[in-house]
């Protein structure tokens, strides 16, 4: 992985932000404001942290050596861009926010050289950043693994391991993500085609932990043709990625996304009219609150239910537990698969569910975990089920 400092290229210089008014686009203020929410909830959580570590770090210093208090450094917040009009639109009110919260923020492009011309797109694109008024905006340029996953599932994985390892770099406290409702609704779709049960509704969170870094996602409210808005107020140049059909003559060989994107939406738009993604987004808000509910109550039944047995890592629970109610049974098992290091999915579960179910003693099965070792579920007491690792 490296790290580029590409020259300038000839883009045209967007308005600094400085001398950009909000007043005059209804679109930046929205945004402008998403993005403050989400800066705020990020703020309120790193003090706490910091205090949190501060208050450890004097109750164990020696009283010899009293500590020191030090103010925390001005908060670094990194936005991951693209160079597409999404991604431009985040950074410019971004920076417009961060002004009002005394915060940094720093941009970063990832080169996954799976595109001709993708080094010159991140070069434009760091070039825009600093026209802006970024701090700093760094390309990074990865090599992508296309056999493990896909190309596209290969890409995403190795994207946000570098962009991790950068705000990590870079002591950066969150990492912006410019997904917006229109994502949001095709990712709705994406899960109906692919899953099934609640969590196929649920889309994308607007905030989530990997590789250890907070990722933020503060546009799901926003639509693409808002971001639209406030790149051409900021003076903005965005790129078209060809593999989102923005700009191609033929759909079918775009990855499901876009063909979702190009195809489905303005079908059912036609059908059911302009409010279709609206409302897709906003049926992922609410499936993503019933799943918090959910899962507090499957951590209820883990903490009353699920014993370790004395003396070794295997695991018993009663099979009532599985069998009472069947969205709780299957979200417990897919806990309990994970926890094994079993890849879970909808045959594994209904495959514990009917072990749990059946009235047959002992009866065994057996599931392979990721490194091929076999993790036993075991019906041997008429009420109980163990987990042998």
């Amino acid at each position: 992985m490296d790290c580029d400092e590409a020259p300038a290229s000839s883009v045209r210089r967007p308005h600094l932000i400085a001398d950009f008014r909000p007043r005059k686009s209804q679109a930046v203020r929205l945004a402008r404001g998403a993005v403050l929410a989400s800066l705020r909830a990020q703020e309120t959580l790193t003090q706490h942290s910091q205090y949190t570590q501060s208050v450890q770090h004097v109750e164990t210093a020696p009283s010899s050596h009293p500590a020191q208090h030090t103010e925390p450094a001005q908060p670094l917040v990194l936005v991951a861009v693209s160079g597409g009009r999404d991604s431009l639109a985040l950074l410019a009110v971004t920076i417009l926010a961060a002004r009002e919260l005394n915060w940094r923020v720093a941009a970063v492009c990832v080169d996954h050289h799976m595109q001709p011309g993708s080094t010159q797109v991140a070069r434009n694109t760091r070039q825009v950043a600093l026209g802006l008024g970024c701090e700093h905006a760094e390309i990074i340029s990865i090599s992508v693994d296309p056999r493990r996953g896909g190309p596209e599932a290969a890409a995403r994985a190795a994207r946000y391991r570098a962009i991790a390892a950068h705000a990590q770099r870079i002591q950066a406290s969150a990492v912006l993500l410019a997904h917006t409702l229109d994502d949001q609704a095709e990712t709705v779709l994406l899960g109906l085609l692919r899953s099934a049960g609640p969590d196929a509704l649920v889309g994308m969170p607007p905030a989530f932990i990997r590789h250890d870094v907070p990722f933020l996602r503060p546009l799901l409210h926003i639509t693409r043709a808002q971001t639209t808005a406030i790149c051409e107020a900021f003076g903005v140049q965005w790129w078209d990625d060809p593999t989102n059909g923005d700009s191609a003559l033929s759909t079918s060989d775009l990855p499901l996304r876009s063909q979702i994107r190009q195809r489905l939406i303005p079908l059912m738009k036609e059908l059911g009219g302009e409010g279709v993604s609206e409302h897709l987004a906003s049926v992922a808000h609410h499936e993503q609150a019933l799943r918090t509910s959910l899962e507090r109550r499957v951590d209820e039944l883990e903490r009353t239910y699920v014993k370790r047995l004395q003396g070794t890592d295997n695991l018993e629970l009663p099979t009532s537990v599985l069998t009472d109610d069947e969205v709780l049974g299957s979200r417990l098992v897919m806990r309990l698969l994970k926890r094994a290091n079993v890849e879970p999915n909808r045959e594994k579960v209904r495959q514990v569910l009917n072990l749990a179910s059946r009235p047959t003693l002992n009866t065994e099965l057996r599931l392979l975990d990721r490194q091929g070792r076999v993790v036993s579920f075991k019906r041997v007491l008429a009420v109980k089920i163990f987990v042998c690792f």
